[in-house]
């Protein structure tokens, strides 16, 4: 399973042609986080659409100024799910492909 996550300046107007184009239904979800941006705390709601098709999961992240999903920011990430995440992890970096991962599962970061 995979999950695309792209920031937008108007997040409505891209689900609305990402519905157009794929023929998805969304859900609108906020989420409240506290984060760090620079040496700034901040605390925002991230306006937040999801839609799956197939095996991929559409983010669509609303852009706000003074935070890391900044407008014109654009493709924000590509993450995907792992039974064992450290083997995942050793296969894509021998493969030469450069990841962050913020998720702790049972076999560790």
């Amino acid at each position: 399973m995979w999950q695309i996550g792209i920031v937008l300046d108007d997040r409505d107007a891209g689900m609305a042609s990402l519905s157009e184009v794929f023929g998805v239904s969304w859900i609108h979800a906020t989420r409240n986080l506290d984060i760090m941006h620079g040496d700034d705390p901040i605390n925002l709601d991230l306006e937040i659409g999801l839609a799956q098709q197939g095996p991929v999961h559409l983010e669509i992240l609303g852009a706000q100024d003074g935070t890391p999903w900044n407008p014109g920011h654009g493709l924000d990430h590509i993450a995907n799910w792992a039974d064992y995440l450290a083997g995942t992890a050793a296969r894509k970096e021998a493969a030469g492909i450069n990841s962050e991962v913020r998720y702790q599962g049972d076999d560790g970061p």
